[in-house]
């Protein structure tokens, strides 16, 4: 009598294999996987609408992959009603597999780099506990060049966006004059918030200061993650109340602070922008003159030299 071995399977060519070798066999390819995570999010989808959104992949490897993953049971195709063309959906074996391809998720958002954890420098703030597995996946990427805008003046705000890449700037525009009034750096959160809020068009331009990628999240999609749960209501507040906090800081700087005081607090909310945005820009968002920025990293250096 053969002995029953529970943690092995017979694969194709009649050897016993381990459930990773059957796993492997049955999901072991890139369109496959695509294939899941998009019934995961989208439901039952026709077969056209699943290549549209698989879009390179040919109606071909399409079918060969569909065609595997149903006789696997990952996959059923249904007949809604007669006459209508049939969907394809996920069978018992493709929602089992749900909570493997969320892990699958996060281990590869922490293998990789990651989406951005701070709403934008200066904030002290904890930042609540969120699923940033389920976040990505409402997410699109989008990539600008140098000078391309996300946004300008005269637009609703309809996006949070995530810097994955890259250093942007918002600026109001007064009598020809450019004003910088927001810096948005790698691991920040761009956003017009006033408008995306009110759903009222904005007064500042978003624009690229250097090539950048961003990982964008829609005001309607939002919204749905806002209120679903508490966690995602927090995390909007978390987000809000950093911008707030940001612009009083940098309100307060203007009133109190000398031009050496206002580079600080700069340097402290934007770490490393000297080495990212010109001189110009940041004389700009400081509210002076390049040459009196100037004068004040000239002392700022003496300093340093003195105390060394």
């Amino acid at each position: 009598m053969k002995k029953q071995v529970s943690h092995l399977d017979i694969g194709k060519d009649g050897q016993e294999h381990g459930g990773v070798n059957l796993a492997i066999e049955t999901f072991g390819d890139k369109w496959k996987f695509k294939i899941m995570e998009v019934l995961f999010q989208q439901g039952p989808m026709r077969f056209t609408a699943i290549q549209k959104s698989l879009s390179p992949i040919s109606p071909t490897v399409l079918s060969e992959r569909l065609n595997h993953l149903e006789s696997s049971g990952v996959v059923v195709r249904q007949q809604p009603t007669q006459g209508k063309p049939s969907v394809y959906n996920l069978g018992e074996g493709g929602l089992r597999a749900r909570p493997v391809m969320d892990e699958l998720e996060k281990w590869g958002r922490h293998t990789r780099k990651g989406i951005p954890l701070q709403p934008g420098a200066g904030s002290d703030i904890e930042r609540p506990s969120i699923d940033f597995a389920l976040l990505k996946k409402m997410m699109t990427v989008r990539k600008l060049k140098k000078g391309e805008y996300l946004m300008r003046e005269g637009d609703v705000c309809n996006f949070i966006g995530f810097v994955e890449t890259g250093a942007m700037r918002s600026f109001l525009s007064h009598d020809g004059e450019e004003m910088n009034n927001d810096f948005y750096l790698k691991d920040g959160i761009v956003c017009a918030l006033t408008s995306f809020l009110s759903r009222r068009p904005t007064n500042c331009n978003i624009q690229a200061l250097a090539d950048t990628e961003l990982a964008l999240i829609s005001h309607e999609r939002y919204q749905v993650l806002v209120d679903s749960q508490l966690e995602w209501l927090r995390f909007a507040k978390w987000v809000s109340d950093s911008f707030f906090m940001r612009k009083c800081r940098r309100e307060t700087s203007f009133l109190k602070h000398s031009t050496t005081e206002k580079l600080v607090m700069v340097r402290n909310m934007f770490p490393g922008i000297d080495q990212i945005v010109s001189q110009y820009h940041i004389a700009s968002y400081m509210g002076v003159r390049a040459e009196s920025l100037s004068r004040s990293k000239l002392v700022d250096h003496q300093n340093k030299n003195k105390r060394n």
